[in-house]
């Protein structure tokens, strides 16, 4: 009778696993990634690809390479299966526009604020 009424649950933990894509928890995460190279940073362009220049001054691309959203230098896959991707500009936000699996997903990832420092 207990095995009887485990089931449901089991079925119901089996089907949620065996479909990994459910919740999209890779393109949070990816995003999550992206916010803190991008904490910071300057901007340098937006549009089909974001260039800017990171707190150690290196010139950072981000694209979509191959239907993945990638960074550049090197060749860092940040996230797989993307069908689009643009990057714009609001005020001094920067926002990454992404169409995935015929869904559409609008994220703030950084802010374009210049940094002053005080003169010693």
């Amino acid at each position: 009778c207990l095995i009887i009424t485990m089931i449901p649950g089991l079925y119901h933990v089996m089907t949620r696993s065996s479909n990994p894509m459910n919740y999209q928890e890779d393109l949070y995460i990816a995003v999550k990634q992206l916010s803190q190279y991008a904490m910071g940073s300057q901007c340098v362009s937006v549009g089909d690809n974001y260039e800017f220049i990171d707190i150690n001054s290196r010139n950072i691309v981000i694209k979509m390479d191959h239907h993945r959203l990638v960074k550049t230098p090197g060749f860092e896959i940040l996230l797989n299966d993307i069908d689009d991707l643009s990057f714009h500009k609001d005020d001094e936000l920067i926002f990454m526009s992404l169409k995935r699996h015929k869904k559409y997903y609008t994220f703030l990832i950084a802010s374009n604020m210049e940094l002053t420092h005080d003169e010693e």
